[in-house]
């Protein structure tokens, strides 16, 4: 290829890719809503390996103060499922309660590979209140991001007897986003496979009725 060829091919990119700019928003919420299904489903699935042993009726006491985790009520409100699925009787006050369940979280996060083939998306700083983002031109692109949970339990009586250990136990959640020249699909374990992944291409949403 000649310097003259060269130089028009790169041209003709850089015009692609400034004709193609978009705004950038910054309003969505902090966390994303993947994000806390990553996290929520690793709970659930650590949870269900959590085999408590108790009595039919016995009066339970959840301890959750060294459970500390992102989204701690989620995993707690879970683990106060789990028990009474399991035959326990809750109780309100420490004072009432026959058997202790000392929960704790060694992890509850997520993690990222991002692989890339293609030209990236660019942020181009203006001076104005937006930013403009050329757009990303993937030839094959893979986004893998899974969700990771490691919880434990120590059951005593009330009057401190260790009777049992549980865990610790792992759960993991995945979300991968594979795209191959404008051909994409997820692998999944966040969302049953009836619920749409993605808003309709065009015209309204039958779920979105106002009143």
């Amino acid at each position: 290829m000649t310097a003259t060829a060269a130089r028009a091919v790169v041209f003709a990119l850089l015009a692609l890719m400034i004709a193609g700019c978009t705004d950038i928003r910054r309003t969505e919420p902090e966390r994303g809503a993947n994000e806390q299904l990553l996290l929520s489903t690793a709970a659930d699935e650590a949870i269900k390996r959590m085999e408590f042993s108790l009595d039919d009726g016995s009066r339970v006491y959840l301890d959750g103060r060294y459970f500390d985790s992102y989204d701690r009520a989620y995993a707690v409100g879970a683990l106060r499922s789990a028990l009474l699925a399991q035959g326990a009787h809750l109780v309100s006050n420490r004072g009432d309660a026959e058997v202790i369940v000392e929960v704790r979280s060694g992890a509850l996060s997520t993690t990222r590979r991002d692989f890339l083939v293609g030209f990236p998306a660019i942020e181009i700083p203006v001076p104005t209140t937006t930013s403009l983002e050329t757009p990303e031109l993937a030839l094959w692109k893979e986004l893998d991001r899974t969700g990771i949970a490691k919880f434990a339990a120590t059951v005593y009586h009330a009057d401190g007897g260790l009777i049992r250990e549980v865990g610790p136990v792992y759960g993991l959640s995945w979300l991968d986003r594979n795209h191959i020249v404008g051909i994409a699909w997820d692998v999944r374990n966040t969302q049953p496979d009836d619920v749409p992944i993605d808003p309709p291409v065009s015209g309204p949403d039958p779920a979105r009725k106002t009143k």
